[in-house]
């Protein structure tokens, strides 16, 4: 599977984690105000800029919480969104030197400071600004 397939069922699997409901890249997009062809615009000719400016916006968001590079790393490692498979609790947890259990906790609080209402605001902001990109870019042409 390639680094962007990866990424983006990532994306998706972390999407639905944040908002405790199926949802995807492009349910996002829709709610933030593209229309279909603009998504299928995305999709066909800017998926992978989109995807790698959106997860890079996500990773220094979560960055900046309390204890952030930590729980970017679990974030990151465990819904693959650097574009590698995801990993289990247990080689997470022996890759930064704790327990499975502990990168459990940990996960879970990255995942309730990432469903704040502000923090998910701003994720859908970082979400249009990325895609707003690639509009500018097409009516440029």
């Amino acid at each position: 599977m390639t680094r962007l397939r990866e990424q983006i069922i990532g994306l998706n699997e972390f999407l639905t984690a944040i908002y405790k409901s199926e949802t995807r890249l492009s349910n996002l997009l829709e709610n933030c105000g593209f229309d279909s062809e603009q998504i299928k615009l995305i999709r066909g000719q800017y998926l992978e800029q989109f995807t790698v400016s959106f997860v890079e916006k996500l990773e220094r968001r979560i960055a900046k919480f309390s204890d952030g590079e930590r729980l970017q790393t679990i974030l990151f490692r465990r819904f693959g969104l650097d574009g590698n498979p995801p990993e289990t609790l247990q080689s997470i947890g022996e890759r930064l030197g704790i327990s499975r259990e502990r990168i459990r906790q940990l996960e879970k609080r990255a995942l309730r400071l990432c469903r704040h209402k502000a923090n998910l605001q701003l994720s859908e902001s970082d979400l249009r600004e990325s895609a707003q990109v690639y509009m500018d870019k097409t009516e440029g042409n």
